[in-house]
């Protein structure tokens, strides 16, 4: 459980950071690697969400 808490605490710390990056150089490449970057961690962040309501 402390692994999972830890886990979404890294998750949304990348989540600001790729948002940050996305919103400071809007160029193609950049825009694209965000988007699947931003994709990414809000799947594992939707996974960690659903693991932390049905644990408690």
């Amino acid at each position: 459980m402390k692994k999972r808490i830890v886990s979404f605490i890294i998750t949304i710390g990348f989540l600001i950071v790729s948002i940050c990056n996305f919103f400071k150089e809007l160029s193609l490449l950049l825009l694209v690697l965000n988007s699947l970057g931003f994709f990414i961690f809000v799947t594992v962040l939707i996974a960690n969400l659903k693991y932390v309501i049905n644990k408690e």
